[in-house]
Protein backbone atom coordinates (compact mmCIF):
# COMPACT_ATOMS: atom_id res chain seq x y z
CA UNK A 1 0.00 0.00 0.00
CA UNK A 2 1.79 3.39 -1.29
CA UNK A 3 1.14 6.25 1.05
CA UNK A 4 -1.60 9.00 -0.51
CA UNK A 5 -0.60 11.60 -2.47
CA UNK A 6 -0.67 15.20 -1.44
CA UNK A 7 0.45 17.10 -4.83
CA UNK A 8 3.59 18.41 -3.24
CA UNK A 9 6.28 18.00 -5.57
CA UNK A 10 8.96 15.70 -4.72
CA UNK A 11 11.52 16.51 -7.34
CA UNK A 12 12.52 18.20 -10.66
CA UNK A 13 10.52 15.18 -11.95
CA UNK A 14 7.11 16.10 -10.69
CA UNK A 15 7.05 19.94 -11.09
CA UNK A 16 3.90 19.68 -14.08
CA UNK A 17 1.26 20.95 -14.39
CA UNK A 18 -1.09 21.10 -11.26
CA UNK A 19 1.75 19.63 -8.50
CA UNK A 20 1.97 22.01 -5.50
CA UNK A 21 6.14 22.98 -4.89
CA UNK A 22 6.97 21.61 -1.35
CA UNK A 23 8.14 25.16 -0.74
CA UNK A 24 4.48 26.56 -0.72
CA UNK A 25 4.00 26.91 3.03
CA UNK A 26 2.52 23.35 3.66
CA UNK A 27 4.18 20.23 3.79
CA UNK A 28 1.92 16.82 3.92
CA UNK A 29 -0.42 18.59 6.29
CA UNK A 30 2.31 20.24 8.79
CA UNK A 31 2.58 24.30 8.93
CA UNK A 32 6.04 25.90 8.24
CA UNK A 33 7.52 28.59 10.10
CA UNK A 34 5.69 31.40 7.59
CA UNK A 35 4.23 32.67 10.66
CA UNK A 36 7.66 33.65 11.77
CA UNK A 37 8.93 34.83 8.06
CA UNK A 38 5.97 36.82 7.90
CA UNK A 39 5.52 38.43 11.37
CA UNK A 40 9.98 39.33 11.17
CA UNK A 41 9.31 41.11 8.11
CA UNK A 42 6.57 43.08 9.29
CA UNK A 43 9.03 43.86 12.36
CA UNK A 44 11.57 45.13 10.39
CA UNK A 45 9.16 46.86 8.34
CA UNK A 46 7.54 49.08 10.53
CA UNK A 47 11.43 49.63 12.14
CA UNK A 48 12.56 51.16 9.02
CA UNK A 49 9.55 53.22 8.82
CA UNK A 50 10.24 54.18 12.51
CA UNK A 51 13.99 55.23 11.04
CA UNK A 52 12.13 57.01 8.24
CA UNK A 53 10.51 59.04 10.39
CA UNK A 54 13.50 59.93 13.00
CA UNK A 55 15.71 61.31 9.52
CA UNK A 56 12.26 63.50 8.62
CA UNK A 57 12.44 64.84 12.39
CA UNK A 58 16.08 65.36 12.43
CA UNK A 59 15.76 67.36 9.62
CA UNK A 60 13.01 69.27 10.68
CA UNK A 61 14.77 70.04 13.88
CA UNK A 62 17.76 71.49 11.94
CA UNK A 63 16.02 73.07 9.82
CA UNK A 64 13.47 75.38 12.61
CA UNK A 65 16.52 76.72 14.20
CA UNK A 66 15.81 75.85 17.86
CA UNK A 67 18.21 77.32 20.93
CA UNK A 68 20.34 74.97 22.46
CA UNK A 69 18.46 73.58 24.94
CA UNK A 70 15.02 72.60 22.92
CA UNK A 71 17.36 71.11 20.22
CA UNK A 72 18.89 68.60 22.56
CA UNK A 73 15.41 67.89 23.96
CA UNK A 74 14.24 67.36 20.81
CA UNK A 75 16.96 64.88 19.69
CA UNK A 76 17.26 63.22 22.92
CA UNK A 77 13.28 62.30 22.19
CA UNK A 78 14.69 61.36 18.37
CA UNK A 79 17.38 59.79 19.77
CA UNK A 80 15.65 57.63 21.53
CA UNK A 81 12.35 56.64 18.81
CA UNK A 82 15.74 55.86 16.52
CA UNK A 83 16.69 52.92 19.02
CA UNK A 84 13.23 51.62 19.22
CA UNK A 85 13.09 51.79 15.43
CA UNK A 86 16.72 49.98 15.23
CA UNK A 87 15.78 47.31 17.75
CA UNK A 88 12.25 46.53 16.22
CA UNK A 89 14.30 45.82 12.71
CA UNK A 90 17.03 43.92 14.48
CA UNK A 91 14.63 41.60 15.90
CA UNK A 92 12.42 41.27 13.12
CA UNK A 93 15.37 40.70 11.16
CA UNK A 94 16.31 37.69 13.29
CA UNK A 95 12.57 36.07 13.02
CA UNK A 96 13.30 36.08 9.48
CA UNK A 97 16.62 34.30 9.24
CA UNK A 98 15.03 31.92 12.41
CA UNK A 99 11.83 31.61 9.95
CA UNK A 100 14.03 30.77 7.21
CA UNK A 101 16.41 28.19 8.99
CA UNK A 102 13.70 25.97 10.65
CA UNK A 103 11.14 25.82 8.13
Amino acid sequence: MSAPDTGAARGPQDLHMGAVPVWSGEHDGEMTMGWLVWGGTGLALIGLLLLGYCIAAALQAKRAGLDDADMRARLQRIVTINMGALFLSVIGLMCVILGVFLG
